[in-house]
């Protein structure tokens, strides 16, 4: 057998699984956020536009149970606001406004999901604010792992820079964070 055919196939596999870790770990949770704020916008909209349809009640009753909570404008106003939320926390990068509204999201979600099942569970909308809710849970868990990854990035970083310039090593250093082969858990 070839030891370079051999070395190749390793190479093209290594370079595969390295790229599904970086597909399923470290991509696409920004596009995610802004899906989630703009549905978010857009339901609250769609909720203030209904506000002045006089015949919405009429022809959906499956909103009966959220029009008992609260009314049209004041639904529309709280989906917006935690779209501009998200939205803005994305487009600032402030990490903390990011996990307020995602986490806000998947509450809300929750939320419209449990009132339309107990209204009408049939109805498209049910599963759909649920689907909603799991895509919400799941960009808050995303946000808090890239948060993590990077902050282990950065002390590597110092400590890779403080054992170059001759410093002893200290806790937290390259030595210390690769013992036993992984880093240590934030």
């Amino acid at each position: 057998m070839n030891l370079e055919v051999v070395a190749q196939a390793r190479r093209a596999m290594r370079k595969a699984f390295s790229r599904l870790y970086e597909i399923v770990w470290r991509r696409d949770i920004e596009y995610a956020e802004i899906q989630g704020s703009l549905v978010a916008l857009l339901w609250g909209t769609w909720f203030i536009q209904q506000y002045y349809d006089v015949s919405f009640k009429a022809r959906l009753p499956v909103y009966n149970s959220l029009l008992k909570v609260a009314t049209h404008e004041a639904w529309g106003a709280v989906f917006i606001v935690i779209g501009l939320l998200q939205f803005f926390g994305l487009l600032f990068s402030k990490y903390t406004a990011r996990r307020i509204g995602t986490m806000a999201a998947t509450v809300l979600w929750l939320f419209i999901g449990i009132f339309l099942a107990m209204d009408e569970w049939r109805t498209f909308s049910c599963p759909t604010a649920f689907a909603f809710a799991l895509g919400s849970a799941w960009g808050f868990i995303r946000i808090g792992q890239t948060h993590v990854i990077a902050e282990r990035q950065h002390r590597l970083a110092i400590a890779l820079s403080a054992e170059k310039k001759g410093a002893p090593p200290v806790s937290g250093s390259l030595r210390t964070m690769t013992a036993g082969g992984r880093p240590p858990s934030c």
